[in-house]
């Protein structure tokens, strides 16, 4: 019935039986036989921060067909350690990562569909289950996406693509929240990061691992003070960064705009022409210039500057301008204006998340890269924390990236 190997060791839940239901929700006819699966994990230790990616592979039989069928599904499965369980149990992560799959997604497409925009955001969820903090797609790999190298970043043709597929999911959320808000209801009732001391506590250790990197860096040493001497109230009222402003241009944002999440599809020249997002379990009701200043700062390829940073910016306004009007949004559109100021005043914390991903694009692939170690707050001396702004590549980009934050008073309080 199945190949024994260490992922159904590890996950001894994923028996015939379970397999068995997922054909049937995944299939329309429903007069369908399981005959064999295999799982296997299907990426290296730090390729995916907090999770377990399993590959199931499927060969059933349909009273319709005279001959088996074969599919391939992905599992996405939560890693859990002490620290972490607390932050997702503080942000609902699980509870919102399963909403937007299962509802908001689905209704977003919809959306766009109606107006004749077809249009696929992020790969179809079969299955979710909150108790084994799991979530089943259809596996992408079959219809040839996959990521690019996250150390090279994203190009300008890899860029665009990405801003469409956003605006796409901006201008569809901003008009359903006005619309359906019972929708968004783990997003609008209360602010996950309200009352949250283990996140706070998250902000501290990326602090600390920043400004003990940086403090060594010649000329950045004034820097590294600032981030030390980051008052407590700033930590007390980092919630507010990720609150809706009153009388603004608020959307769903992704939430974790960051290059792993991104798979896309390629011609054969190698140029993109298809997408997906995935992983959203950090999504807020607010403005889109997080998601917008995540993406263009911490995912670009290094050719990517700021002049390039502002057209592409005006690339992703026309975009969601356009789909506004397609679904006859009934609100203020923002103008262009809008959207460069809210990309120029960010917040504190969008700088270290930005600084953050930019770290964890140059780790080694084959441990989790001092993300826990962040999390749990364990950086003493020799950990993978410690090392995390260490990879050259990485230390040129964090360079220049706290020169225009520090300039722009993002660390001064």
């Amino acid at each position: 019935m199945n190949s024994h190997n260490n992922m159904l060791e590890l996950f001894p839940w994923i028996t015939a039986e379970f397999v068995q239901s997922l054909i049937e929700k995944s299939e329309p006819n429903k007069n369908v036989v399981l005959k064999l699966f295999n799982a296997k994990k299907c990426f290296n230790d730090g390729e995916n921060f907090s999770s377990v990616m399993v590959g199931l592979e499927v060969v059933y039989e349909n009273e319709n067909e005279s001959e088996d069928k074969q599919r391939d599904f992905l599992l996405k499965i939560a890693i859990q350690t002490e620290d972490y369980a607390k932050i997702c149990e503080e942000c609902l992560i699980y509870e919102r990562e399963i909403e937007a799959y299962t509802k908001v997604l689905p209704a977003v497409e919809k959306s766009l569909n109606s107006v004749g925009v077809s249009s696929q955001i992020a790969p179809r969820c079969f299955m979710a289950d909150i108790d084994r903090r799991m979530l089943v797609f259809e596996d992408l790999r079959n219809q040839q996406f996959k990521s690019v190298d996250r150390t090279y970043g994203l190009d300008t043709d890899h860029m665009k693509l990405t801003l469409e597929n956003l605006a796409k999911w901006h201008a569809g959320t901003v008009t359903l929240l006005l619309t359906d808000i019972e929708l968004f209801e783990w997003y609008t009732k209360r602010n996950v990061y309200k009352n949250a001391p283990n996140v706070q506590q998250f902000w501290k250790n990326l602090v600390k691992s920043l400004s003990n990197s940086i403090k060594n860096w010649t000329g950045y040493e004034k820097i590294a003070v600032k981030l030390q001497n980051i008052p407590q109230k700033a930590y007390d009222e980092a919630y507010k960064a990720f609150a809706p402003r009153a009388d603004a241009f608020n959307v769903l944002t992704h939430g974790d705009m960051f290059v792993n999440n991104l798979l896309y599809r390629h011609d054969e020249h190698g140029k993109p022409i298809d997408i997906r997002f995935v992983d959203f379990p950090l999504g807020k009701h607010a403005s889109p210039s997080i998601d917008l200043v995540t993406l263009l700062y911490s995912s670009s390829h290094s050719s990517i500057r700021q002049r390039d940073r502002e057209h592409l910016i005006q690339y992703y306004h026309s975009e969601l301008v356009k789909y506004l009007k397609l679904l006859k949004f009934p609100g203020k559109i923002p103008t262009l204006l809008d959207i460069q100021s809210d990309c120029y005043r960010i917040d504190l914390f969008t700088t270290l998340i930005i600084l953050f991903i930019v770290a964890l694009r140059f780790v080694d692939k084959f441990h989790d890269g001092g993300f826990f170690d962040v999390v749990n707050g364990d950086q003493k001396d020799g950990n993978t924390s410690d090392k995390l702004f260490s990879h050259p590549e990485c230390t040129e980009q964090v360079k220049y990236l706290l020169d225009m934050f520090d300039r722009r008073g993002y660390f001064d309080f």
